[in-house]
């Protein structure tokens, strides 16, 4: 009687082991899928996560203390693309008076509707390896440059903070360092999904030009740079276009584009 008692509790306690063995197995499946899914469909610029812990700061003059948490609402968007809203013909002009003689604003929507299509192993645009100098450039795009954050599903866009009546098609992924605010409205709002920065067309319409004057518009196979951050003004340096270095630096947002505080 005894013997068989121990024998029930033994099978008990397997059959335990085993539906909980069993369930984590398939959470990790799902996570991993999720994951690949990102990977596999995303068509946008990676963001690289930094590991290098630096004391030296970069100065620049921004505060959030008047931030407000919004209401997140739901938009649904492709995984390739953020659904824009109709731009306002006073910031079209500004878009079309910032594109020089050199580019048409047709050819240079069209090379930045290609970019979309790239694979993000192909197209990447890097922070620094300091994280304090990756701070200081998230707080001037997200004061200066106005970008906005959503909670990526796999394929829902959940907004957390929007600015911009539209965005540009080109979605970031975060994989490194989220700033404190980006943390919280991911946490508070979607900690099981990825965060998304959104950012606004004029700011990759100038992206897309250099790119297209640059390269005379040949095919664009790959594509990296990093930012930098010189005071009131934000850079791409250590460029390389098709794995040709590219000697310049090129000029992304300064001081004339920062939002009206």
């Amino acid at each position: 009687m005894v013997r068989e008692n121990n024998d029930r509790r033994f099978y008990a306690v397997a059959t335990l082991l085993l539906v909980v063995f069993t369930f984590l197995l398939n959470h990790l499946i799902e996570q991993n899928k999720l994951v690949e899914q990102v990977n596999k469909t995303r068509v946008t610029p990676s963001e690289q996560s930094t590991k290098t812990v630096l004391t030296a700061s970069v100065p620049v003059n921004i505060s959030m203390a008047n931030f407000q948490l919004p209401t997140p609402s739901e938009m649904n968007v492709s995984s390739r693309q953020v659904t824009a809203q109709t731009t306002q013909a006073s910031s079209q002009k500004s878009t079309n008076r910032k594109l020089s003689q050199k580019s048409t604003h047709t050819e240079v929507k069209q090379q930045l509707n290609k970019m979309t299509k790239m694979n993000g192993d192909m197209l990447q645009l890097k922070f620094p390896d300091s994280i304090s100098k990756t701070e200081a450039i998230l707080q001037y795009m997200h004061n200066c440059i106005g970008i906005d954050l959503a909670a990526y599903t796999g394929k829902n866009l959940i907004m957390l903070k929007q600015r911009q009546a539209s965005h540009s098609p080109l979605l970031r992924i975060a994989s490194g360092h989220m700033t404190q605010i980006e943390h919280s409205l991911l946490e508070l709002y979607a900690s099981q999904h990825l965060l998304a920065r959104l950012y606004p067309m004029w700011f990759d319409m100038r992206l897309s030009q250099k790119i297209h004057e640059y390269s005379a518009g040949a095919d664009l196979q790959k594509f990296s740079g990093v930012y930098q951050l010189k005071g009131q003004t934000l850079w791409l340096h250590n460029i390389n276009m098709n794995n040709k270095n590219v000697s310049e630096s090129w000029l992304l947002a300064d001081a004339e584009n920062c939002l009206k505080q």
